[in-house]
């Protein structure tokens, strides 16, 4: 096999992913298709610690290396899931966010 190292998330890519879940959380979003990726009480010493903002935010383990997504990952059927953000109104979300970003949080 030819597989290549995938590239490193970027830090707006990793700042992304987690203020998607934290917005998602926060509106009462996190299904049972999501929840099927967390791992209560998992603890990761290269994720920790995280900026006070998103501590408390439940994400799935390894999500900030794209190795582990390409391997755990695989590939998955898309569906279109009701009751969430559109994905143009997330990004500009989370694109403003961006903007606003603090030093703790960069």
């Amino acid at each position: 096999e030819n597989a290549q190292m995938p590239e490193p998330y970027t830090q707006y890519t990793i700042f992304f992913r987690l203020e998607r879940m934290r917005l998602l959380r926060e509106a009462g979003f996190i299904d049972d298709e999501i929840r099927a990726t967390l791992r209560p009480g998992h603890f990761d010493q290269n994720e920790h610690p995280r900026p006070a903002k998103y501590r408390d935010v439940e994400m799935p383990p390894f999500w900030y290396s794209s190795f582990a997504k390409n391997e755990h990952d695989g590939k998955r059927k898309h569906t279109k899931k009701a009751c969430r953000f559109p994905l143009k109104e997330l990004s500009q979300m989370i694109a403003a966010n961006w903007k606003e970003i603090d030093e703790e949080t960069s």
